[in-house]
Protein backbone atom coordinates (compact mmCIF):
# COMPACT_ATOMS: atom_id res chain seq x y z
CA UNK A 1 0.00 0.00 0.00
CA UNK A 2 1.72 3.30 -0.78
CA UNK A 3 1.31 5.77 1.72
CA UNK A 4 -0.88 8.79 0.85
CA UNK A 5 -1.50 10.93 4.09
CA UNK A 6 1.07 13.60 4.63
CA UNK A 7 1.41 17.00 6.57
CA UNK A 8 3.70 18.65 4.08
CA UNK A 9 2.34 17.74 0.73
CA UNK A 10 5.31 18.44 -2.52
CA UNK A 11 3.12 18.46 -5.85
CA UNK A 12 -0.55 18.82 -7.20
CA UNK A 13 -1.10 15.02 -6.10
CA UNK A 14 -0.08 15.08 -2.96
CA UNK A 15 -1.73 18.74 -2.37
CA UNK A 16 -4.89 17.23 -3.85
CA UNK A 17 -4.88 14.12 -1.06
CA UNK A 18 -3.91 16.35 1.77
CA UNK A 19 -6.37 19.22 0.92
CA UNK A 20 -8.50 18.41 3.88
CA UNK A 21 -7.11 17.84 7.47
CA UNK A 22 -8.61 17.39 10.74
CA UNK A 23 -6.88 18.69 13.52
CA UNK A 24 -8.08 19.36 17.36
CA UNK A 25 -11.38 18.38 16.35
CA UNK A 26 -11.96 20.47 13.36
CA UNK A 27 -11.56 20.48 9.62
CA UNK A 28 -9.06 22.54 7.67
CA UNK A 29 -8.60 23.31 4.61
CA UNK A 30 -4.80 23.52 3.19
CA UNK A 31 -3.63 26.15 0.88
CA UNK A 32 -0.33 26.76 -0.58
CA UNK A 33 0.76 29.93 1.45
CA UNK A 34 -1.79 28.90 4.77
CA UNK A 35 -4.21 26.89 6.38
CA UNK A 36 -7.70 27.73 7.30
CA UNK A 37 -10.23 26.61 9.15
CA UNK A 38 -13.29 25.36 7.02
CA UNK A 39 -15.68 27.04 9.13
CA UNK A 40 -13.65 30.45 8.03
CA UNK A 41 -13.16 29.76 4.29
CA UNK A 42 -16.96 28.67 4.05
CA UNK A 43 -17.91 31.94 5.83
CA UNK A 44 -15.37 33.76 3.65
CA UNK A 45 -16.85 32.15 0.67
CA UNK A 46 -20.83 32.63 1.58
CA UNK A 47 -19.67 36.03 2.07
CA UNK A 48 -17.91 36.65 -1.28
CA UNK A 49 -20.20 34.33 -3.40
CA UNK A 50 -23.61 35.42 -2.04
CA UNK A 51 -23.11 38.69 0.28
CA UNK A 52 -24.61 36.05 3.41
CA UNK A 53 -22.64 37.60 7.11
CA UNK A 54 -22.79 34.52 9.30
CA UNK A 55 -23.61 35.44 13.59
CA UNK A 56 -20.52 35.35 15.48
CA UNK A 57 -22.80 32.34 17.25
CA UNK A 58 -22.10 30.31 14.14
CA UNK A 59 -18.07 30.32 14.77
CA UNK A 60 -17.54 27.26 16.17
CA UNK A 61 -17.69 23.94 13.81
CA UNK A 62 -19.78 21.95 15.92
CA UNK A 63 -22.89 24.87 15.96
CA UNK A 64 -21.69 26.15 12.39
CA UNK A 65 -22.84 22.70 10.80
CA UNK A 66 -26.50 23.07 11.83
CA UNK A 67 -26.50 26.04 9.72
CA UNK A 68 -25.11 24.42 6.68
CA UNK A 69 -28.63 23.01 5.61
CA UNK A 70 -29.13 24.88 2.34
CA UNK A 71 -29.09 23.89 -0.96
CA UNK A 72 -26.05 27.02 -1.67
CA UNK A 73 -23.03 25.19 -3.11
CA UNK A 74 -21.42 26.42 -0.25
CA UNK A 75 -23.28 23.87 1.79
CA UNK A 76 -22.43 21.16 -0.13
CA UNK A 77 -18.93 22.02 -0.21
CA UNK A 78 -19.12 21.86 3.62
CA UNK A 79 -20.55 18.78 3.95
CA UNK A 80 -18.30 17.39 1.23
CA UNK A 81 -15.22 18.71 3.00
CA UNK A 82 -16.64 17.32 6.31
CA UNK A 83 -16.57 14.28 5.08
CA UNK A 84 -13.31 13.28 3.05
CA UNK A 85 -11.46 15.19 6.15
CA UNK A 86 -13.09 12.63 8.53
CA UNK A 87 -11.44 9.89 5.63
CA UNK A 88 -8.45 11.36 5.41
CA UNK A 89 -7.97 11.02 9.07
CA UNK A 90 -9.16 7.52 9.14
CA UNK A 91 -6.56 6.50 6.28
CA UNK A 92 -3.98 8.27 8.09
CA UNK A 93 -4.33 5.99 10.94
CA UNK A 94 -4.41 2.79 8.99
CA UNK A 95 -1.25 3.78 7.60
CA UNK A 96 0.62 4.44 10.72
CA UNK A 97 -0.68 1.33 12.02
CA UNK A 98 0.03 -0.84 8.89
CA UNK A 99 2.90 0.96 7.29
CA UNK A 100 3.77 -0.82 3.59
CA UNK A 101 2.08 -3.76 4.20
CA UNK A 102 2.75 -5.05 0.31
CA UNK A 103 6.55 -4.77 0.71
CA UNK A 104 8.25 -7.98 1.08
CA UNK A 105 10.35 -8.61 3.79
CA UNK A 106 13.14 -10.88 4.27
CA UNK A 107 12.59 -13.93 6.32
CA UNK A 108 14.59 -12.70 9.33
CA UNK A 109 12.73 -9.99 10.06
CA UNK A 110 9.60 -11.95 11.04
CA UNK A 111 8.45 -11.94 14.64
CA UNK A 112 6.03 -13.86 16.26
CA UNK A 113 3.45 -10.97 16.87
CA UNK A 114 3.31 -10.73 13.04
CA UNK A 115 1.18 -14.00 13.32
CA UNK A 116 -0.12 -15.54 9.72
CA UNK A 117 1.85 -14.14 6.84
CA UNK A 118 2.00 -14.41 2.93
CA UNK A 119 5.27 -16.38 2.37
CA UNK A 120 7.53 -15.50 -1.64
CA UNK A 121 10.13 -17.23 -2.89
CA UNK A 122 11.43 -14.65 -5.63
CA UNK A 123 11.26 -14.94 -8.81
CA UNK A 124 7.73 -15.86 -7.80
CA UNK A 125 7.09 -18.97 -9.78
CA UNK A 126 4.09 -20.20 -7.42
CA UNK A 127 0.91 -19.31 -4.55
CA UNK A 128 2.24 -17.96 -1.62
CA UNK A 129 2.25 -19.93 1.56
CA UNK A 130 -0.21 -18.86 4.36
CA UNK A 131 1.45 -19.03 8.19
CA UNK A 132 3.61 -19.01 10.07
CA UNK A 133 7.52 -20.20 10.27
CA UNK A 134 6.70 -22.35 13.22
CA UNK A 135 3.82 -24.18 11.29
CA UNK A 136 5.45 -28.07 11.13
CA UNK A 137 5.52 -27.75 7.25
CA UNK A 138 6.44 -24.67 6.58
CA UNK A 139 7.99 -24.61 3.35
CA UNK A 140 11.89 -24.64 3.56
CA UNK A 141 12.31 -22.62 -0.19
CA UNK A 142 10.25 -19.81 0.55
CA UNK A 143 12.86 -16.24 1.66
CA UNK A 144 10.27 -13.38 1.90
CA UNK A 145 6.57 -12.66 3.24
CA UNK A 146 4.14 -9.57 3.30
CA UNK A 147 1.74 -9.13 6.02
CA UNK A 148 -1.72 -10.54 6.16
CA UNK A 149 -3.79 -8.03 7.00
CA UNK A 150 -7.41 -9.51 8.63
CA UNK A 151 -10.54 -6.76 8.76
CA UNK A 152 -12.00 -6.16 12.17
CA UNK A 153 -14.89 -7.73 12.82
CA UNK A 154 -17.81 -5.15 13.19
CA UNK A 155 -20.51 -5.85 15.98
CA UNK A 156 -23.13 -6.06 13.84
CA UNK A 157 -21.73 -9.22 12.25
CA UNK A 158 -21.35 -11.45 15.24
Amino acid sequence: MKKIITENPQDMIERMHNFVFGKNNEIFVRFVDKDMSLVEYIRKMDKELYDIEHDDSYCNALDFGDYMDDDRFTCIMYWALVGFGEVRNYLKYYEEKLGNSNEPRPIEEWGEDYGDCLWWSFPIEEPPYCGTPLDCNFPSHVTHFTRLILPMESENLK
